[in-house]
Order: C-alpha cells, then sequence, then structure tokens
C-alpha cells in the first residue's frame, strides 16, 4: 500500500495513532487527489453509492490499493454520510 494511504488509513482508524482522526484523515485525501488528479478523473461522475460499492467489492478481493483509492475519494469529494438514516450525498467543496 503506497505510504500516503496507509496514513490516511492510520488516520481513520481509531485503535492506532492517536485514535481517529477525521480531520487529518480529510486533509490529508484532499492533499493527495491534488497531487494526484489523474487518478480520480473517472471517479469525478460516480455517484456515493457506486464508490461504496467499489470500495466493497476491492476490500473483499484484497485489492488494498484500489480500496484506498476510493476511501481517498469518498473522503475527499463527499460529506460525512449519517450511518443508519436516509442517505444525502453531498458534494464537499475543497
Amino acid at each position: 500500500m503506497k505510504k500516503e494511504f496507509a496514513a490516511i488509513k492510520d488516520a481513520m482508524d481509531k485503535k492506532t495513532g492517536d485514535g481517529r482522526d477525521h480531520d487529518k484523515a480529510i486533509a490529508l485525501a484532499d492533499k493527495y487527489v491534488k497531487a494526484h488528479p489523474e487518478e480520480f478523473a473517472e471517479m469525478q461522475n460516480l455517484t456515493l453509492e457506486q464508490c461504496v460499492k467499489n470500495v466493497e467489492t476491492f476490500r473483499e478481493t484484497g485489492q488494498d490499493d484500489w480500496e484506498m483509492r476510493f476511501e481517498v475519494w469518498l473522503l475527499h469529494h463527499f460529506e460525512p454520510q449519517n450511518i443508519g438514516g436516509a442517505a444525502e450525498p453531498t458534494v464537499r467543496l475543497g
């Protein structure tokens, strides 16, 4: 896994480092997407549901870099979701 992806994953993991730091994860994701826009060009028109489905698929098949690429995009592009409630995807204006 890329070191940038590992740092974002660590920031989101409540069991590592100082615990979950959502703001840090978003800042790292924003920085990575800005530095590597070509990796996310095809994701720009995907819905929240499509991105989540890709995360699940890549997680199930052990494709860590692809899983994290979509996780990074989710952090960068969408506001946090209300889990358990009705989905109301909101695009972030980073």
